[in-house]
């Protein structure tokens, strides 16, 4: 199966999309295409063939596709019930893609979610999102966040122009972004993260790009932030670690 590709297709005439449900076990060892929707209530794990790709060294040897850059946008639906996991060389790439996360999704040491144009991501009140791996934002992507973010020892998140929203849903859930020691976050020019309504907790390397707070940022005893400028408009602010704002505070 390390060669194969799995391809589920939007149906193109009016009506329902085309959709796979997984209520069960799926372990996928191959590429994957989704431009209809992926819904997953049970346990879905992407990983290498153990044969033929037991440990890739360099690079992504399995990526699943969400979307086609045009009208078929794709969908991963991960459920309260669900969990997906992303295992050590797999990489999910949203090319205009979706992923609507209340469940439990896991990016594992050497896995990736990437965005490949305007991608749409929503961790949503019961969703947990453990990112051990890489999450790359680039112009024009977004990522709403009301659930728990978990950006664990190892893990990076790099923002290349876009907004990263930590906020508060409908039903009152508020988001929270939890940075271990040993965890980053890298914001590039234009790129902002805009903590409306939620919690943003600092034990690693937060550096560049904009911050805006109107609730609670905390950086903790060895972390540091160093960005072009936070701006806070109401809330909390409290550094045990290090802030420093190049054009103010």
């Amino acid at each position: 199966m390390a060669n194969a590709e799995i391809r589920w297709k939007q149906i193109s005439e009016p009506g329902p999309n085309g959709k796979i449900e997984n209520r069960s076990q799926w372990t996928s060892y191959a590429h994957g295409s989704v431009y209809g929707i992926l819904e997953n209530h049970g346990n879905f794990e992407s990983r290498n063939n153990p044969v033929t790709d037991p440990s890739p060294v360099f690079g992504y040897t399995q990526t699943i596709e969400v979307g086609d850059f045009g009208a078929n946008g794709g969908l991963i639906d991960n459920s309260e019930t669900g969990t997906f996991l992303l295992n050590f060389g797999s990489r999910l790439r949203l090319n205009n893609g979706m992923i609507d996360n209340r469940g439990t999704m896991t990016v594992g040491t050497g896995a990736e979610i990437k965005y490949a144009g305007l991608g749409f991501v929503t961790n949503q009140d019961t969703g947990i999102m453990d990112m051990h791996g890489h999450l790359q934002m680039d112009p024009g992507a977004v990522f709403i966040n009301t659930g728990r973010f978990n950006l664990k020892s190892g893990g990076t998140f790099t923002n290349n122009g876009s907004v990263f929203q930590n906020s508060r849903s409908l039903t009152g859930a508020a988001g929270i972004f939890e940075m271990d020691a040993g965890a980053s976050v890298q914001q590039g020019s234009g790129s902002t993260f805009d903590n409306h309504d939620g919690t943003l907790i600092v034990r690693g390397s937060f550096t560049g790009g904009f911050v805006t707070n109107s609730s609670e940022i905390q950086i903790l005893n060895g972390a540091t932030m160093e960005v072009a400028s936070l701006t806070q408009t109401q809330g909390l602010l409290v550094v045990n670690g290090t802030l420093t704002s190049t054009s103010g505070i």
